[in-house]
Protein backbone atom coordinates (compact mmCIF):
# COMPACT_ATOMS: atom_id res chain seq x y z
CA UNK A 1 0.00 0.00 0.00
CA UNK A 2 1.56 3.35 -1.03
CA UNK A 3 2.41 5.81 1.72
CA UNK A 4 -0.13 8.60 2.07
CA UNK A 5 1.32 12.08 2.88
CA UNK A 6 1.00 12.50 6.65
CA UNK A 7 1.14 15.46 9.02
CA UNK A 8 3.08 15.24 12.27
CA UNK A 9 1.53 17.85 14.56
CA UNK A 10 1.45 19.28 18.07
CA UNK A 11 -1.87 20.33 19.59
CA UNK A 12 -2.19 22.34 22.80
CA UNK A 13 -5.18 22.88 25.05
CA UNK A 14 -5.75 26.63 25.45
CA UNK A 15 -6.99 26.36 29.03
CA UNK A 16 -4.71 23.75 30.60
CA UNK A 17 -1.65 24.04 28.36
CA UNK A 18 -1.49 20.24 27.91
CA UNK A 19 0.31 19.18 24.71
CA UNK A 20 -0.26 16.28 22.33
CA UNK A 21 2.00 14.94 19.55
CA UNK A 22 0.20 13.01 16.84
CA UNK A 23 -0.23 12.26 13.15
CA UNK A 24 -3.03 12.51 10.60
CA UNK A 25 -3.45 11.91 6.88
CA UNK A 26 -6.12 14.61 6.61
CA UNK A 27 -5.42 17.76 4.61
CA UNK A 28 -4.13 21.01 6.12
CA UNK A 29 -7.57 22.61 6.47
CA UNK A 30 -8.90 19.52 8.24
CA UNK A 31 -5.90 19.51 10.59
CA UNK A 32 -6.25 23.19 11.50
CA UNK A 33 -10.02 23.64 11.56
CA UNK A 34 -11.70 20.33 12.40
CA UNK A 35 -9.26 17.78 13.79
CA UNK A 36 -8.60 17.91 17.54
CA UNK A 37 -6.26 14.91 17.74
CA UNK A 38 -6.59 11.36 19.00
CA UNK A 39 -5.30 9.31 21.91
CA UNK A 40 -7.42 8.12 24.84
CA UNK A 41 -5.84 10.36 27.50
CA UNK A 42 -6.04 13.37 25.17
CA UNK A 43 -9.69 12.70 24.29
CA UNK A 44 -10.62 12.34 27.98
CA UNK A 45 -8.85 15.63 28.69
CA UNK A 46 -10.78 17.40 25.92
CA UNK A 47 -14.06 15.94 27.15
CA UNK A 48 -13.35 17.29 30.64
CA UNK A 49 -11.93 20.73 29.74
CA UNK A 50 -13.57 21.52 26.40
CA UNK A 51 -12.56 21.69 22.73
CA UNK A 52 -10.41 24.81 23.00
CA UNK A 53 -7.45 23.49 21.02
CA UNK A 54 -4.60 25.17 19.14
CA UNK A 55 -2.36 23.60 16.51
CA UNK A 56 0.98 25.10 17.53
CA UNK A 57 3.21 23.15 15.09
CA UNK A 58 2.82 20.80 12.15
CA UNK A 59 4.85 19.42 9.28
CA UNK A 60 3.88 17.39 6.20
CA UNK A 61 5.89 14.25 5.39
CA UNK A 62 5.81 12.54 2.00
CA UNK A 63 8.33 9.83 2.94
CA UNK A 64 7.41 7.22 5.57
CA UNK A 65 10.99 6.75 6.80
CA UNK A 66 11.44 10.48 7.42
CA UNK A 67 8.15 10.64 9.32
CA UNK A 68 9.07 7.69 11.53
CA UNK A 69 12.55 9.08 12.29
CA UNK A 70 11.21 12.52 13.15
CA UNK A 71 8.28 11.24 15.24
CA UNK A 72 10.48 8.92 17.31
CA UNK A 73 13.18 11.53 17.82
CA UNK A 74 10.63 14.17 18.88
CA UNK A 75 9.07 11.67 21.29
CA UNK A 76 12.46 11.06 22.89
CA UNK A 77 13.70 14.65 22.73
CA UNK A 78 10.64 16.08 24.49
CA UNK A 79 10.07 13.00 26.70
CA UNK A 80 6.40 13.11 25.75
CA UNK A 81 5.40 10.11 27.89
CA UNK A 82 6.97 11.08 31.22
CA UNK A 83 7.63 14.86 31.17
CA UNK A 84 5.98 16.70 34.08
CA UNK A 85 5.90 20.27 35.36
CA UNK A 86 6.99 21.46 38.82
CA UNK A 87 3.57 20.50 40.19
CA UNK A 88 3.94 16.92 38.96
CA UNK A 89 1.34 17.27 36.19
CA UNK A 90 1.88 15.74 32.75
CA UNK A 91 3.10 18.16 30.07
CA UNK A 92 2.03 15.85 27.22
CA UNK A 93 -1.11 13.76 26.82
CA UNK A 94 0.78 10.97 25.02
CA UNK A 95 0.81 7.65 26.89
CA UNK A 96 3.32 6.08 24.50
CA UNK A 97 5.94 7.43 22.05
CA UNK A 98 4.59 8.57 18.70
CA UNK A 99 6.13 6.33 16.03
CA UNK A 100 4.60 7.86 12.91
CA UNK A 101 2.64 4.72 12.03
CA UNK A 102 -0.03 4.39 14.72
CA UNK A 103 -3.04 6.31 16.00
CA UNK A 104 -5.03 8.54 13.66
CA UNK A 105 -2.91 7.63 10.66
CA UNK A 106 -4.35 4.12 10.58
CA UNK A 107 -7.95 5.01 11.35
CA UNK A 108 -10.33 4.12 8.58
CA UNK A 109 -7.72 2.18 6.56
CA UNK A 110 -8.34 -1.33 5.41
CA UNK A 111 -6.06 -4.00 6.80
CA UNK A 112 -2.93 -4.25 4.69
CA UNK A 113 0.59 -5.50 4.82
CA UNK A 114 2.09 -5.10 8.27
CA UNK A 115 -1.25 -4.47 10.01
CA UNK A 116 -2.65 -7.49 11.79
CA UNK A 117 -6.41 -7.98 11.96
CA UNK A 118 -5.80 -9.40 15.46
CA UNK A 119 -3.94 -6.33 16.69
CA UNK A 120 -4.89 -5.61 20.30
CA UNK A 121 -6.13 -9.17 20.96
CA UNK A 122 -4.12 -10.63 23.88
CA UNK A 123 -2.12 -13.80 23.21
CA UNK A 124 -2.23 -16.86 25.42
CA UNK A 125 0.81 -17.20 27.73
CA UNK A 126 2.01 -20.25 25.76
CA UNK A 127 1.74 -18.49 22.40
CA UNK A 128 3.43 -15.34 23.73
CA UNK A 129 6.35 -17.38 25.11
CA UNK A 130 6.84 -19.24 21.80
CA UNK A 131 6.71 -15.99 19.80
CA UNK A 132 9.22 -14.28 22.10
CA UNK A 133 11.61 -17.24 21.90
CA UNK A 134 11.45 -17.33 18.09
CA UNK A 135 12.00 -13.59 17.76
CA UNK A 136 14.85 -13.58 20.26
CA UNK A 137 16.69 -16.46 18.59
CA UNK A 138 16.25 -15.17 15.05
CA UNK A 139 17.22 -11.59 15.90
CA UNK A 140 20.16 -12.62 18.05
CA UNK A 141 21.69 -14.92 15.41
CA UNK A 142 21.16 -12.51 12.53
CA UNK A 143 22.50 -9.42 14.28
CA UNK A 144 25.16 -10.78 16.62
CA UNK A 145 28.26 -8.59 16.44
CA UNK A 146 26.66 -6.10 14.03
CA UNK A 147 26.53 -2.37 14.87
CA UNK A 148 23.20 -0.59 15.15
CA UNK A 149 21.66 0.06 11.73
CA UNK A 150 21.63 3.84 12.28
CA UNK A 151 24.93 4.19 14.15
CA UNK A 152 26.85 7.23 12.89
CA UNK A 153 23.92 8.36 10.73
CA UNK A 154 23.73 12.12 10.27
CA UNK A 155 20.46 13.98 10.12
CA UNK A 156 19.86 16.26 7.15
CA UNK A 157 19.27 19.99 7.76
CA UNK A 158 15.68 19.48 6.58
CA UNK A 159 14.98 16.80 9.18
CA UNK A 160 16.71 18.84 11.90
CA UNK A 161 14.51 21.81 11.04
CA UNK A 162 11.41 19.65 11.34
CA UNK A 163 12.47 18.45 14.76
CA UNK A 164 13.23 21.83 16.30
CA UNK A 165 11.35 22.23 19.53
CA UNK A 166 8.43 24.63 19.14
CA UNK A 167 8.15 27.64 21.43
CA UNK A 168 5.21 26.62 23.56
CA UNK A 169 3.14 29.38 25.14
CA UNK A 170 0.40 28.80 27.70
CA UNK A 171 -2.26 30.99 29.31
CA UNK A 172 -2.85 31.14 33.06
CA UNK A 173 -6.59 30.56 33.69
CA UNK A 174 -6.51 32.79 36.79
CA UNK A 175 -4.79 35.98 35.58
CA UNK A 176 -4.86 35.40 31.78
CA UNK A 177 -1.13 36.03 31.47
CA UNK A 178 0.55 34.36 28.46
CA UNK A 179 4.13 33.14 28.55
CA UNK A 180 6.60 30.30 28.06
CA UNK A 181 5.51 26.99 29.55
CA UNK A 182 8.45 26.58 31.96
CA UNK A 183 8.06 29.92 33.77
CA UNK A 184 4.27 29.89 33.57
CA UNK A 185 3.98 26.51 35.30
CA UNK A 186 6.49 27.69 37.90
CA UNK A 187 4.73 30.95 38.86
CA UNK A 188 1.13 30.57 37.61
CA UNK A 189 -1.71 28.02 37.39
CA UNK A 190 -1.84 26.45 40.90
CA UNK A 191 0.78 28.96 42.13
CA UNK A 192 -0.76 32.11 40.64
CA UNK A 193 -0.79 35.11 43.00
CA UNK A 194 -4.26 36.08 41.87
CA UNK A 195 -5.56 32.63 42.84
CA UNK A 196 -3.96 32.96 46.29
CA UNK A 197 -5.57 36.40 46.78
CA UNK A 198 -8.99 34.97 45.93
CA UNK A 199 -8.47 32.15 48.45
CA UNK A 200 -7.56 34.59 51.21
CA UNK A 201 -10.58 36.79 50.46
Amino acid sequence: MPFKPTYLYIKQHKITGLLYLGITTGNEQYLLERYNGSGEYWKRHIKKHGKQIDTIWYCLFTEKDELVKCALLCSELWNIVNAKNDSGKKLWANEKPENGTSGGCLKGRSIGKGISKNKGVPQSPEHAAKTAAKKGNAYGKANKGKPAHNKGELWSDEVKAKMRKPKVKVTCPHCSKIGGSNNMYRYHFDKCKQLKELVYI
